[in-house]
C-alpha cells in the first residue's frame, strides 16, 4: 500500500470518527436539558462542594504541593460562565 493511499484511508477513518462523535453529541444533547459539558461541570463543582473537609484538606496540601497553579481540562471548549463558575468552586 503506498503512502497516497495510507493517507487517505487515514483521513476517511478521522473523517468518519469525527462525524460519529458530532452525532452522539448531538443525540445526547437533545436527550438532555442541558448539554453533557454543562452537567459534566455541575457534577465536578458539586463534587468539590460536597467533599468531606480531609479531603478538601488533601487537595490544598496537593495543590499547595505542586505549582501553585490548577489546570482543569476538558474535551470541549466551555463557555465562560461555566469557566468562571469551575473557577469560583475551586
Amino acid at each position: 500500500m503506498n503512502a497516497m493511499q495510507e493517507n487517505l484511508e487515514h483521513d476517511i477513518m478521522q473523517k468518519t470518527q469525527e462525524e460519529v462523535f458530532a452525532v452522539a453529541r448531538k443525540t445526547l444533547k437533545d436527550l438532555s436539558s442541558m448539554s453533557l459539558e454543562e452537567q459534566s461541570v455541575n457534577i465536578f463543582i458539586n463534587r468539590l462542594k460536597e467533599s468531606k473537609n480531609e479531603e478538601k484538606k488533601r487537595l490544598i496540601n496537593a495543590f499547595k504541593a505542586g505549582s501553585n497553579s490548577i489546570l482543569v481540562q476538558t474535551a470541549f471548549d466551555l463557555p465562560s460562565k461555566q469557566q468562571t463558575e469551575i473557577k469560583n468552586a475551586v
